[in-house]
């Protein structure tokens, strides 16, 4: 998205509520346009205009027409008539000429009142317009004047693009309507803009470059009865209520560390371009703010009704805010947007990467989060539509090589997540949406749903209640492991199965959906996918399995066969979790049981090499036979284990029982524990290789205990006794 487009689109949003514009004046037909001729002619000569000398030219009674003016070096004076339109449009309309005045009359009615267009150093003065979708509207022009003019009920009062170098001085611009602005300046650089009122509007500055945003505009432009600040070329300060009274803030520009806090503003949309270290705290604006160019800044603890947008901006954080929506674009990188209220959606685009987006409540349109460039973090966001908006059809998009992580997703009429290649989702709870998770593949046609993916990894999330709960086709070598996969109508729905292969899907649990694998037509399937980890590791959870487990190892004795080429040959008898230590080493478990309160320590008794403790409660429906299958890490217990239920010792001949299985080896210890449900804790004690301290850490302690009790007891003995 280029900087025009994102730029206008964040002055000129309100366009949405054009049709609520209320434009109250009486309608006259317009039998046609006004010409005054290249050659100083009226065209047609029984218009209502009347000039002697080709250089002035008077309005002789209110015209229903558009005037055109094709004649430099002129004067149209209307004479206090009015010029009305149909709504359609330009009343005056200034086109490649120079050097033109149009002062003295009223100007209603139609889509632009006055426009000025590839035209330098023309005057607009003692006019009058009202309801009109742009009161004036200079473009591409130079040296513009606009003085004591009036303008009221316009969606956009004036309108500056492209066009440097125009005073606007001494206007009054009222609005009844919030949509739109009073003065707009866009991308047009050292304009003079003084002594204006504006009432229920405000003044807007957009650009690219900094002298686009190096504007003169003082103080004397009262905005609602306050005085105007455009903060320019400051550095360290610190502006509030208290230390600028009656100040509304339109602009903080190349400035350094200035802090603009506890202001509330109507209509205003406050731009901060190529300023650094700088914040915006406790702020409430009905508008919205636009970082340009500007990096280390703070948006915090505010409400900024319009949206937040930075565009070449970096290292910014948005913290604590209640918005519109929030966009970053055109190489935005390393910010932060955390802890947050968003009422539509978040958009990361334009090369835009490493951007943390974090912990925001998201009540998306459309799309809660879209991301549209490479390495970024999305994490612990919650994301759920608005009731009163157009409904959530994406809960998160994806581009490549993104991340993922524990975000709450729910709702969503497409998918909870789309994604391509190279994503890592993670611990997401994704629920009641039409599909929980995509693959999508980006064409120059869009997007293509499902479409080819590659290298994803979907790593412990929970997928409940869609349609389908992992939407896949075209999925070649991914890794999908230890997710929950509950209660879908298809768990994993391979689509029409072509490029779904080459997969390693493990350790997840499929439970009570419909179908828990569908391939629409198995057939086709090129490659084969591997549904397990081998033995003893083992393969997947499935809830509809109803093979035996006779040797009690917490795998089933036969394979889980989906089709001919996907078959999980080691199916679990349980559902698969693991709790990782402070160590770094995980304990794993298999069990039919709700595992809980997992911890692991050593012993406080100052022994070498320590005592290892792992605790943990199991738990399920009362009077059933439970189960857990502990797979320990050697480096944490080693040995001699002790294991106790409830507190009492249990071995292989009690009862509950506890044995060690046969795929025990030098790394891993497995332990079969079973026992009647209700919940009860069970605690695994024995030996580590895991002290509190390492040796060479214990060495040093005795070394240096051991020198300072040989100072001590030399500082105690007298000098005979030492010289003895």
């Amino acid at each position: 998205m280029d900087h025009k487009r994102v730029l206008t689109f964040g002055l000129i949003f309100v366009l949405l509520g054009l049709s609520s514009l209320a434009i109250n004046v009486e309608k006259s037909k317009a039998s046609g346009i006004i010409y005054i001729r290249g050659d100083g002619k009226i065209d047609p000569p029984t218009a209502h205009i009347s000039t002697f000398n080709n250089i002035t030219y008077t309005l002789t009674s209110n015209i229903t027409d558009s005037i055109y003016v094709e004649r430099s070096n002129i004067t149209i004076d209307g004479s206090g008539f009015m010029l009305l339109g149909s709504y359609s449009l330009m009343g005056i309309n200034l086109t490649e000429v120079t050097n033109v005045t149009v002062r003295n009359m009223d100007i209603s009615g139609f889509s632009i009142g006055i426009h000025v267009d590839r035209a330098d150093f023309n005057s607009v003065t003692d006019i009058n317009i009202s309801n009109c979708l742009y009161g004036i509207r200079f473009g591409n022009s130079s040296g513009t004047l606009l003085v004591n003019s009036s303008i009221k009920d316009c969606m956009y009062g004036i309108w500056v693009q492209d066009s440097p170098n125009s005073k606007i001085i001494g206007n009054k611009i009222i609005k009844t309507t919030s949509m739109g602005s009073g003065i707009g300046v866009l991308y047009s650089p050292n304009n003079t803009i003084s002594g204006n009122t504006l009432t229920n509007t405000s003044i807007i500055v957009g650009g690219k470059t900094l002298d686009d945003f190096m504007q003169s505009i003082d103080s004397s432009n009262i905005i609602d009865g306050k005085n105007a600040y455009y903060i320019k070329n400051q550095n360290g300060l610190q502006i509030s209520p208290i230390t600028h009274p009656l100040t509304c803030i339109l602009g903080l520009i190349n400035s350094t560390k200035v802090t603009i806090e506890g202001f509330a503003l109507s209509n205003v949309q406050i731009p901060v371009a190529y300023t650094n270290y700088s914040s915006i705290t406790n702020t409430t604006l009905m508008g919205g703010v636009q970082l340009i160019a500007s990096l280390h800044n703070d948006i915090t603890n505010s409400t900024i009704i319009s949206g937040i947008s930075l565009s070449a901006s970096s290292n910014n954080k948005v913290a604590s805010v209640t918005t519109f929506s929030i966009s970053l674009n055109n190489d935005s990188c390393y910010n932060t947007i955390e802890d947050s209220n968003i009422t539509i959606r978040i958009d990361i685009d334009g090369s835009s990467s490493n951007n943390f987006v974090a912990r925001n409540s998201i009540h998306g349109w459309d799309t809660g989060i879209n991301v549209d460039s490479e390495h970024n973090n999305i994490t612990g966001n919650k994301i759920t539509p608005d009731t009163a908006g157009p409904g959530l059809y994406i809960g998160v998009s994806l581009s490549p090589n993104n991340i993922m992580t524990e975000n709450t997703i729910a709702n969503c009429e497409t998918a909870g997540v789309a994604t391509e290649d190279f994503a890592t989702i993670e611990r997401n709870d994704i629920t009641e949406c039409n599909i929980g998770i995509v693959s999508i593949q980006k064409s120059a046609h869009g997007y293509t749903i499902p479409g080819q993916c590659i290298g994803m990894v979907l790593f412990e999330n929970n997928i409940t209640h869609c349609l389908s709960g992992i939407r896949l086709d075209g999925l070649l070598n991914c890794t999908i492991v230890r997710n929950n996969i509950e209660s879908n109508h298809d768990g994993i729905d391979g689509f029409g199965g072509r490029h779904f292969g080459n997969n390693v899907i493990y350790h997840n649990s499929f439970v009570n959906n419909t179908n828990q694998v569908f391939i629409e037509i198995p057939e086709l399937q090129l490659y084969p996918n591997i549904w397990d980890n081998g033995y003893p590791s083992g393969g997947n959870f499935w809830s509809n399995y109803t093979g035996f487990d006779s040797n009690h190892d917490g795998i089933g004795d036969t394979a889980y066969i989906i089709d001919a080429n996907n078959t999980d040959r080691y199916p679990l008898m349980g559902m698969f979790s693991s709790f990782k230590t402070s160590y770094g080493c995980a304990v794993d478990f298999v069990s039919n049981s709700s595992i809980s309160d997992v911890s692991f320590n050593l012993s406080p008794i100052e022994v070498y090499p320590p005592e290892a403790i792992l605790a943990f409660n199991v738990s399920g429906k009362t009077d059933t036979e439970g189960f857990v299958r502990v797979c320990i890490p050697k480096i944490l217990v080693n040995g001699s284990y002790v294991i106790r239920f409830d507190g009492e010792i249990i071995t292989n001949t009690t009862y509950p029982q506890v044995k060690e299985l046969t795929c025990s080896n030098e790394t891993y210890e497995y332990l079969y524990i079973n026992y009647t449900h209700s919940e009860h804790t069970i605690i695994i004690t024995g030996t580590t290789i895991i002290p509190e301290f390492s040796s060479p850490l214990i060495l040093l302690l005795f070394m240096v205990t051991t020198v300072l009790a040989v100072i001590v007891c030399r500082r105690k003995l007298k000098p005979h006794q030492i010289a003895a």
